[in-house]
């Protein structure tokens, strides 16, 4: 595998579109695959209940980011998912920007009520 190097901050702006989706499905995609390939079963468990398709749609918009790419394991038979450089870099950026966003979620949690 090589590393290539996005244009500047690609990861961040796909980042932040991530952080941003209510359901956070993509960014949840993304942290189950840290580490090795997993299949479509594998990965449905984090649909709680929610239909397949939905992990389907995830998965093509997250290949189609270029944060994901498919693969095959050693039986050459069964379909694969993996992050890309790309989406490493992107899952390293959400974390930098997941407490961030919750502090300004909670201050304005405070503003409110302190109004």
């Amino acid at each position: 595998m090589t590393w290539e190097l996005p244009e500047p901050d690609t990861e961040y702006a796909l980042a932040v579109q991530l952080v941003a989706q209510p359901a956070r499905t993509q960014l949840d995609i993304l942290e189950a695959l840290m580490g090795e390939p997993k299949t479509f079963s594998e990965i449905a468990p984090l649909l709680k209940g929610r239909n397949n398709n939905v992990l389907t749609k995830a998965l093509r918009a997250l290949r189609n980011k270029g944060l994901i790419q498919t693969g095959l394991r050693d039986d050459l038979k069964t379909k694969t998912y993996r992050l890309t450089s790309l989406g490493k870099l992107v899952i390293l950026r959400s974390h930098e920007m997941i407490p961030h966003q919750e502090s300004i979620e909670a201050y304005r949690r405070g503003v409110g009520a302190s109004a």
